[in-house]
């Protein structure tokens, strides 16, 4: 049988039947697949791995580089600069919680302004609420607001969304350029901009993140 050892009785070296027996013959079982795994690194003493069933695409922009894997318990996962941004089994919860407690706490919330985001998943959040008639999305990535268009499904509608205004450009630089009457129209402002492990690593090592 492939993958067992043949059993063989021994008493002082012989056999039951007192045959010498000099060998033992063992057949190995075919090599499986190599297995393949994304691990990132959270600590020096934490990492997580997630088993894959395959890398999606890898590439490069002009800011950060892109991958997309699929794993196999968590869906389609997006990571840039070796950090995984977002997975789809699960990012609900993340950009659910974001969004909506400060959305349903507006009485009438209208025009959204999303500071990055590029992912489009806050996007797609925020319009499920009828009373937003604009969403401004601002992005300093382009190559990443195309790759996440083209990949992610669960936001193919948001993005082609009429309500949404897509704007390339470093969202800091365009909220200090929003005129002050501009500003007072917004309903709700929401920053998809920090890297929180990042932030703590700062503060661990004695600086601020800002």
């Amino acid at each position: 049988m492939v993958g067992a050892v043949q059993e063989v009785r021994e008493l002082n070296g012989f056999d039951a039947i007192g045959y010498d027996r000099t060998a033992v013959v063992m057949t190995k079982p075919p090599r499986a697949e190599e297995e393949k795994w994304y691990e990132e690194e959270i600590d020096d003493d934490l990492k997580l791995c997630y088993k894959l069933n395959s890398v999606l695409h890898r590439g490069a922009s002009k800011y950060q580089e892109i991958a997309l894997i699929d794993t196999k318990h968590f869906g389609k996962a997006l990571i840039i600069d070796g950090k995984m941004q977002s997975a789809e089994v699960d990012e609900f919860i993340y950009h659910e919680s974001l969004v909506h407690p400060p959305l349903l706490f507006h009485p009438n919330p209208k025009t959204v302004f999303i500071m990055g985001g590029g992912e489009g998943s806050a996007a797609r959040e925020v319009l499920r609420h009828n009373t937003v008639q604009r969403v401004v999305m601002c992005d300093i990535d382009e190559e990443v607001v195309d790759f996440c268009r083209t990949y992610l499904s669960a936001n193919w509608a948001a993005f082609a969304s009429d309500k949404l205004c897509l704007i390339i450009n470093d969202a800091r630089h365009v909220h200090m350029d929003i005129a002050d009457d501009a500003m007072s129209r917004l309903s709700l402002l929401l920053l998809l901009l920090i890297n929180v492990v990042a932030g703590l690593s700062w503060r661990r090592a004695g600086r601020s993140s800002t």
